[in-house]
């Protein structure tokens, strides 16, 4: 069959292309023999169909999410915290306030023979009455010890508290310990202190009894001078638990 009724009897299959089985060697081109391409549709076209591309992001319900994440993430099985205790206002001002406001004046004479002597004077001076009564009793203890040469009367003065600094307790107990420490203290004196009498009640929170045994001290608490004043029995009292007192050597 030639080559032209070869390609009449393709074109009435509906085959418009002939593609040999093999390529001859110095052949020439053939238009028949290249393979069918579609053509290439417009750009315009193909523009066209694409879609654009939905940039915006859908509404979200930001309170939900966030209800649904804290469900997710919370434990059922863990205990539940328990809130902490806070102090009352009101018991947080009274302990300030007990710290604070304890406030007070003592007078302290020194009678240079081992003997001291403490009265309270937050309110008021000791009365020259009541300077002479505690002189009295310090020369009759001089003389008691023998002792007269050295006696020598000197006062001084404590207020509680000390110093006022923002957060420093200044409570009783504080004040027992600075007082008891003051009692103690030589402050120029030759003698060590061996017996400290502390007039009243008023003062008597505020002194260590063990401490000042521990530093070789007796405490003797005897009524205020005031009372000593007015009661010849009190004075008495006073006198006998002095004389049982061994001088320091």
């Amino acid at each position: 069959m030639s080559a032209e009724l070869q390609h009449a009897y393709l074109k009435a299959m509906g085959l418009p292309l002939y593609v040999p089985r093999f390529c001859l060697p110095g052949a020439k081109p053939s238009v028949r023999a290249e393979y069918a391409q579609a053509p290439e549709p417009p750009r315009d076209a193909v523009a066209e169909s694409k879609q654009p591309l939905e940039t915006g992001a859908p509404n979200i319900d930001t309170a939900s999410a966030r209800r649904a994440l804290g469900e997710l993430t919370a434990s059922k099985d863990s205990p539940a915290e328990k809130p902490v205790e806070k102090r009352s206002a009101t018991a947080a001002t009274a302990e300030t306030e007990r710290s604070t406001a304890l406030r007070f004046t003592a007078s302290l004479v020194d009678s240079g023979i081992g003997i001291r002597f403490l009265a309270d004077c937050s309110n008021s001076d000791l009365s020259p009455a009541s300077k002479r009564l505690v002189a009295n009793i310090a020369r009759a203890m001089a003389r008691h010890w023998q002792r007269e040469q050295q006696l020598s009367l000197s006062a001084t003065v404590f207020d509680w508290p000390i110093v006022t600094v923002p957060g420093l307790l200044t409570g009783e107990e504080e004040a027992r310990e600075a007082l008891s420490a003051y009692l103690i203290a030589q402050r120029g004196s030759t003698v060590t202190a061996n017996v400290v009498v502390v007039f009243g009640d008023s003062l008597r929170p505020y002194v260590d009894g063990d401490y000042l045994a521990a530093h070789s001290a007796k405490l003797i608490q005897a009524p205020s001078v005031e009372v000593l004043q007015t009661r010849p029995g009190a004075k008495a009292e006073l006198w006998a638990a002095l004389r049982a007192v061994q001088a320091s050597v």
